[in-house]
């Protein structure tokens, strides 16, 4: 019988009450893998009690350092952005044996001068992807810098199914796919189009609507999905003006009928649910650190559509996914290099990849097969094995064999 002591650990970041989030998924699934070998604490935003989950959960935890003295952890795990973070090299002053690992996503260029010091605190710091990597050596070369993408959960997200024949089932029977009422429309032989995430700036949301109107005005086949979790609300739904400044709000509402928004919080079950009856998934984003949504639509077969720029490109192979030309850059907060996707330019990609769809079935199979493949590369158990390899190595003081590690190339 093994009675050493478990090491004890700190979470800090979104807790994994927050499924809805990207980043609530990926909390959760660390966190139900790093409880196996270590006594697990959670502090951060949004952290609220939980009786379903077997660790400690420090409510309303914004001041996550003051946590510290009281979880008297081993190990801080640090998984958000890391502008997140300016207090941490206070804390390496203050608790200068312990071990700290930032787990960062990185979505622009350059690293903002004001961020090394945060970098420079951590013992090690592990980013999600190759794109988020070479931006940070530009700037920051003091310590290890690990590679080690977020996870799908395989079992939850990968169905290799005939959608068109899943469709029509869910048309038949809509308890198939256990979603609000406002989602259980017709779906067979139409071009479903889904967004699912936060209703946020950086998303392009208004750009989604205004581009989806213009490739849709002249078809009846097509329909938008826009799965938010975070919203403002008018009697149409979205504060699509206010927030979003939608050019042309009379074509909005001309295709409302093709237009299906839900504005609630759903679970992996239902998220999942939502994919399998989508065709494509569109992000024109100005940027992403990592994008679990692309994983996730391509485990259940939606093809992506996204901005051609930052992490998550990287994720589906060049002739898995169509990529919306970036029209222009701009410069945002902290100096940060932001990507501009016109309408014009989604609603000319979404006709490239309608009319594949329609006219090429096997091409576009072969796309879906390909990312069905791919997929498998970002098992949470693959990917959570080398992040637990490098906490051990961390709390052990040993040099890691290959600080460069990048398992996925």
């Amino acid at each position: 019988m093994n009675t050493e002591k478990k090491r004890r650990l700190l979470f800090v970041g979104f807790p994994p009450t927050s499924y809805w989030t990207g980043q609530g998924r990926v909390a959760r699934s660390l966190i139900e893998r790093f409880k196996k070998d270590y006594e697990v604490g959670v502090a951060g935003w949004g952290c609220k009690f939980s009786p379903n989950l077997d660790i400690t959960i420090y409510p309303d935890s914004e001041k996550w350092w003051e946590v510290i003295p009281q979880w008297k952890p081993d190990i801080l795990f640090l998984s958000h952005d890391v502008w997140r973070f300016p207090q941490l090299p206070s804390v390496r002053q203050k608790y200068e044996n312990l071990k700290i690992v930032g787990y960062f996503t990185i979505d622009s260029d350059p690293i903002h001068k004001s961020w090394l010091p945060i970098f420079g605190s951590c013992d090690i710091v592990i980013v999600p992807s190759m794109w988020g990597k070479q931006v940070l050596k530009e700037r920051f070369s003091q310590k290890p810098i690990v590679v080690i993408p977020n996870g799908i959960e395989i079992n939850q997200f990968y169905k290799h199914i005939d959608k068109e024949a899943f469709k029509e089932q869910v048309d038949k029977d809509t308890k198939l796919i256990e979603a609000p009422e406002n989602m259980k429309m017709y779906h067979k032989g139409k071009f479903t189009i889904l967004f699912a995430g936060a209703n946020q700036s950086k998303k392009n949301i208004g750009t989604i609507l205004d581009g989806f109107c213009l490739f849709a005005k002249d078809k009846i086949d097509v329909l938008l999905l826009l799965v938010l979790h975070s919203f403002t609300i008018n009697s149409f739904g979205l504060n699509i003006v206010g927030d979003y400044d939608v050019t042309d709000m009379y074509s909005w509402r001309r295709e409302l009928k093709k237009i299906n928004i839900l504005q609630e919080v759903v679970d992996d079950k239902i998220l999942s649910n939502l994919y399998l009856i989508s065709d494509v998934l569109l992000s024109p984003s100005i940027g992403e650190g990592f994008g679990l949504f692309v994983l996730e639509a391509m485990a259940t077969g939606a093809i992506p559509i996204i901005t051609d720029y930052s992490a998550f490109v990287e994720l589906p192979d060049k002739d898995s996914f169509f990529p919306l030309k970036v029209d222009a850059f701009y410069r945002a907060q902290w100096n940060a290099k932001r990507a501009i996707v016109s309408a014009e330019t989604v609603a000319s990609t979404l006709d490239k990849a309608y009319y594949l769809w329609k006219n090429n079935l096997k091409e576009w199979k072969d796309m879906m097969e390909k990312n069905w493949q791919k997929v498998f590369l970002y098992s949470w158990d693959k990917c959570a094995i080398d992040i637990l390899q490098v906490l051990k190595d961390v709390c052990n003081n040993e040099v890691l064999i290959d600080p460069e590690l990048q398992r996925l190339i």
